[in-house]
């Protein structure tokens, strides 16, 4: 009996580092390397997967169409009566700096993360980013600004057959003693 409990826990033993060599590779197999479509193939691929058979036309030219482009200014902002910012959701008025920062701007920050940004994916891959340029003597309209060229490389541990490189140039007034609002442009490319 003792002789069949060790040659089963030597077979465990066995199977379970067989199964944690094989692991990776088991889990690159199941990993689809990225498709190459073109912007069309992408679009039927997207339509097909929400179900969507044919897309509503664009505006007409047509005046009298039900679709009919609108060139009336007064017609041009479908929300007119957009929330008081210093009214809380449960219709209390926001009097002291507290209230706004404890209460009416995380309510405002929670709906434009819900309705405009989007929420970020918990399992978002870490960007590491390096500066490649740096210049001190640019000058945008009669301000000072201080440049940096930036890539952000992307972790690509979950699909190492794509390269992600995030290219930004980050501006700030060159004079700037304290953190500032900045501009930037970015420019994400894969290979």
């Amino acid at each position: 009996m003792k002789h069949l409990m060790r040659s089963r826990s030597v077979r465990s033993a066995c199977l379970a580092a067989a199964f944690t060599a094989a692991a990776p590779a088991v889990l690159r197999a199941q990993t689809p390397e990225p498709l190459n479509w073109t912007a069309q193939q992408d679009h039927k691929n997207m339509m097909e997967q929400l179900s969507i058979t044919r897309l509503r036309p664009g505006p007409s030219g047509n005046a009298s169409a039900t679709n009919a482009a609108n060139y009336d200014p007064a017609k041009a902002n479908p929300f007119p009566d957009l929330p008081d910012p210093l009214v809380t959701k449960n219709g209390q008025k926001v009097t002291t700096a507290e209230q706004w920062w404890k209460v009416r701007r995380p309510e405002i920050v929670e709906d434009f993360e819900r309705e405009v940004f989007g929420r970020v994916p918990k399992n978002v891959p870490k960007v590491t980013w390096t500066v490649v340029t740096q210049a001190t003597d640019r000058v945008v309209g009669a301000m000072p600004v201080a440049a940096k060229q930036l890539v952000g490389h992307v972790d690509n541990a979950a699909c190492p057959s794509i390269k992600v490189d995030i290219q930004m140039t980050l501006v700030t007034p060159a004079n700037a003693k304290r953190p500032v609002p900045c501009a930037s442009q970015f420019l994400a490319g894969s290979s």
